[in-house]
């Protein structure tokens, strides 16, 4: 089974950065399929079955890309979909009295969110998008071997913790929505 698959259906907020960090893969490599199979695939230790289902995977994503006009920046309208329900989900635990672990968790993480929501170039985003993005951006910082002051892995400490919890819930949600109405 494909990574991605695997995440998706056991941890959302790892699927999304996942694919937030595969988009900007196949942009790196122009959205050509060959170049991703001569730099990526091929290097994968799979059998020639999995790499041909990894391959096809590429090319439905840089399929979607074109199509959704996102070959330079953006993200997959599938992405913002999910995006959409996790920030729906997050909405209705806070509401929720019986989610006394997620307030704690959410209330942790509000300064935090705030002062993220002030740094952040970007127009009003969810919470839980700018929680991603935090995520995101320290994933790519670690990539580039750039130093992170403890003050930001604090703060995303408590963005992992709150994103955790809320995919085991949108797993329970995915299953019995009829639970959170």
């Amino acid at each position: 089974m494909l990574i991605s698959k695997k995440m998706r259906h056991s941890n959302i907020a790892e699927y999304i950065i996942y694919l937030w960090q595969t988009e900007e893969i196949i942009r790196a490599f122009n959205l050509d399929v060959d170049l991703i199979e001569r730099n990526i695939i091929e290097k994968s230790a799979v059998d020639i079955l999995t790499k041909n289902e990894i391959r096809n995977w590429y090319l439905d994503l840089i399929q979607m890309m074109v199509l959704e006009k996102i070959e330079k920046s953006g993200h997959l309208q599938i992405l913002i979909n999910r995006l959409i329900d996790l920030n729906d989900l997050h909405l209705r635990l806070l509401k929720m009295p019986s989610e006394i672990q997620y307030r704690e968790l959410y209330n942790t993480a509000y300064p935090f969110l705030r002062e993220l929501e002030q740094k952040s170039p970007v127009g009003t985003l969810s919470e839980i998008e700018l929680s991603l993005n935090g995520l995101y951006g320290v994933l790519l910082l670690k990539i580039n071997k750039k130093a992170i002051a403890d003050s930001t892995l604090n703060a995303v400490k408590t963005f992992s913790e709150l994103l955790a919890f809320l995919s085991l819930k949108y797993i329970d949600f995915e299953k019995n929505p009829e639970l959170f109405l």
